[in-house]
């Protein structure tokens, strides 16, 4: 029987080797296939709020009830990011926490929502209103001296409430990645453009 050196050994080292999770060329764990991973999902629950930790339970019972190979790490002695660091190092392919959520309710996401939309507008008519004169500076003023004074004297017309500390710490973060979102997409807009120009113009070349 002849042997060409691939036996099991070499098979799950190359398995390993192209599964390694590398930043900035360090190792920092793996992430084995779904097929070869001991277990499929890494669940760290959060143990000192005994609501999470109820909610983690009894959806780590539901999915072994289903046949899906859960591990429930329940060590109290290591943080959260122990945790995550020790998930990295097992091979499990994905990981739930089960930790705290903002609490922000319907009514702040509706006016955290609208606000942001009023910015991006602001954005899309400043960059459309290039190069600015007295006259388009007068008229952005206006709208933002609009929604200042709707949001203060008409918020319930507009259905605008107050915002909770939490909302408002969400809506900044946001507000702040609206930005350079709203640059690369202009960015990946005007490509887009001069390559379809480039092509029609290529097509009207060979007619």
């Amino acid at each position: 029987m002849g042997c060409y050196g691939i036996g099991v050994s070499r098979t799950l080292a190359m398995l390993y080797e192209n599964s390694l999770i590398k930043k900035n060329g360090k190792i920092e764990g793996i992430s084995l296939p779904i097929s070869i991973s001991p277990y499929l999902l890494y669940m760290i629950p959060k143990l000192d709020d005994n609501d999470k930790s109820q909610q983690s339970q009894f959806v780590y019972h539901m999915l072994n009830s289903n046949g899906i190979p859960v591990l429930y790490d329940d060590r109290n002695y290591l943080s959260i990011g122990s945790k995550i660091k020790d998930s990295k190092m097992i091979g499990i392919p994905y990981v739930v926490i089960f930790g705290k959520t903002f609490g922000v309710g319907e009514t702040d996401i509706s006016t955290a929502a609208t606000m942001l939309l009023a910015i991006v507008g602001f954005m899309i008519l400043y960059k459309i209103s290039a190069p600015m004169n007295m006259l388009r500076t007068a008229i952005l003023t206006g709208c933002i001296a609009g929604l200042l004074f709707c949001s203060i004297f008409l918020n319930d017309l507009f259905a605008i409430t107050g915002m909770t500390t939490k909302c408002i710490m969400l809506f900044i973060v946001f507000a702040i990645a609206t930005e350079p979102v709203l640059r690369y997409l202009t960015i990946l807009t005007e490509k887009i453009r001069s390559f379809y120009s480039g092509l029609r113009s290529r097509k009207a070349e060979k007619k």
